[in-house]
């Protein structure tokens, strides 16, 4: 777990969106926080935390899909898709085919202050990944201010056979909100969809 002493600057929840790039997408556009990669199964799986926003690539032998959920629009790379922002609320993104992968993809806003179930699984998990085969966790800390609970990203990413699995949570202590989201990819090997 990381923790950042730089000035941190509230966004909104409400100004996240989604946006899937194609490559290339130039890294020096990012201000990287935390990164991590995994590979198995001739696949491949870069995570990152990008201030309070999250920037994940995917690649199969044949193809490379971004996801990156932010609070800002994507300043490089061409854009496949883009939902959002939420402010506009937008339902699940389901069975979007891009070449060989099927991506889908849902969020939903909770509330900071009650002990949301699910956020603390991820929680676990992302601790716990270090320990687990193909799986990946970032916990990353921004300062705390004005007396509020530092603002917190993390990242679980899961690399199984031609399945990708990811959930994050990014919480907004001034709006006392956590966007809670869930991934899934999957590629087909060998000319099958995998089973999950």
């Amino acid at each position: 777990m990381q923790t950042d002493q730089s000035p941190y600057v509230d966004m909104s929840a409400s100004d996240l969106r989604l946006t899937l790039l194609a490559d290339p997408v130039d890294a020096a556009c990012f201000h990287v926080l935390e990164a991590e990669r995994l590979e198995a199964n001739g696949l491949e799986l870069e995570a990152r935390i990008i201030g309070a926003s999250h920037w994940i690539t995917f690649r199969t032998p044949q193809n490379c899909v971004h996801e990156l959920f932010s609070c800002h629009e994507a300043v490089n790379g061409k854009v496949l898709s883009q939902y959002g922002p939420l402010k506009a609320p937008f339902g699940p993104v389901e069975s979007l085919v891009m070449d060989e992968m099927e991506y889908s993809f849902h969020y939903r806003i909770a509330g900071l202050k009650a002990l949301d179930p699910e956020a603390r699984e991820i929680r676990e998990a992302a601790l716990q990944a270090a320990d687990r085969d193909r799986q990946t966790g970032l916990i990353y800390d921004f300062p705390a201010q004005d007396g509020l609970p530092a603002p917190q990203t993390i990242v679980w990413a899961c690399l199984d056979p031609g399945l990708l699995k990811l959930a994050t949570i990014h919480s907004y202590p001034n709006e006392e909100a956590l966007v809670i989201t869930h991934t899934r990819i999957i590629t087909k090997l060998d000319g099958r969809a995998p089973q999950s």
